[in-house]
């Protein structure tokens, strides 16, 4: 460039109020009940699509697929009876675990103060889930002992977005 300087300026946008979500900023609720008592959530979907080749070197285009998702939530030991009341409700004798199935609700906002604007609301709603297992988590540091269960789940609405056109409960 004759005469003119090569600059890229680059602006990162802020952040809502200057503040990121953190573990802090997370409400669980299940079946609508709040759930304060876990130390960890997890929860992932994907989906597996097959491309068309036929006697094509390229792809012809792809399937719909097929959804999957799991996740898991760990639980303080202390409060286990308490999820477990919770849960085994719905199962079809009333009183067993890995037959109940449950919808969570995941809700994060950032803490802003009454001078600050309000930040929205993003939900995620975790639905027809199922306990697949669980484990005791624990050592001999001060550290919290935890139950960790491992969940299979039907179907993520990402802040009431579906995966997939038509998926629905």
């Amino acid at each position: 460039m004759a005469g003119g300087q090569n600059v890229i300026l680059t602006a990162y946008p802020p952040a809502h109020n200057m503040q990121q979500l953190q573990f802090a900023n997370i409400q669980l609720a299940i079946e609508g009940v709040y759930f304060p008592f876990f130390n960890e959530l997890e929860y992932s979907d994907s989906v597996d699509v097959e491309e068309g080749r036929g006697a094509s070197p390229y792809p012809m285009g792809t399937t719909t697929g097929q959804y999957k998702a799991n996740g898991s939530i760990s639980v303080q030991l202390a409060m286990r009876e308490q999820f477990l009341a919770l849960i085994t409700p719905l199962s079809p004798d009333g009183n067993s675990i890995y037959d109940a199935v449950f919808n969570l609700q995941a809700q994060w906002q950032h803490r802003a103060s009454p001078t600050q604007i309000q930040p929205p609301v993003f939900t995620d709603e975790i639905i027809a889930c199922r306990l697949l297992g669980s484990g005791i988590t624990g050592s001999s540091s001060p550290g919290m002992m935890v139950v960790k269960y491992q969940m299979n789940i039907q179907l993520i609405r990402h802040n009431g977005r579906l995966p997939l056109a038509g998926l629905g409960f």
